[in-house]
């Protein structure tokens, strides 16, 4: 029981940091590209909307996709980190869950074909360089 929690843990404090992450990146986004504000987007509808017709600046949406990597290797990172052991895989199944969180919200909200490409494609390696991150090094000694 103690070692099952020793390993929830780490993955869930890496996955509330890299929510945290993105929550924090979206919102700078959205404060250094501000959406025009005769541009509707109180429904799914009028996202798709603005999204057909290029209302939306192409930084922030670049933004989304900056804060989902960038807090996807932090989050591995954490996760690998405070792991007792089998470090790459705990920091894989925060990325695994992120993978699925990024799907879901790319279900239920329109986005752009670049968005699903690249965020899709970005998680995985990002999860996979933060758990690589935080992997133990061996230091050669000079003679």
């Amino acid at each position: 029981m103690v070692a099952m929690i020793r390993s929830v843990v780490p993955v869930l404090a890496g996955l509330v940091v890299a929510f945290s992450g993105v929550a924090g990146g979206e919102f700078l986004g959205q404060k250094l590209f501000p959406v025009p504000p005769d541009v509707d987007l109180s429904t799914p509808a009028a996202i798709k909307t603005a999204m057909e017709q290029g209302m939306l600046p192409t930084g922030a949406l670049a933004s989304v996709l900056l804060s989902w990597g960038f807090a996807t290797v932090v989050g591995s990172y954490l996760a690998a980190l405070f792991a007792p052991r089998a470090k790459l895989m705990h920091g894989m199944v925060v990325g695994a869950i992120f993978l699925a969180a990024t799907i879901a919200n790319l279900m239920l909200r329109p986005h752009p074909l670049w968005i699903w490409v690249l965020g899709v494609a970005e998680i995985l390696p990002a999860a996979y360089l933060g758990s690589w991150l935080a992997q133990p090094r061996m230091v050669v000694a000079k003679q």
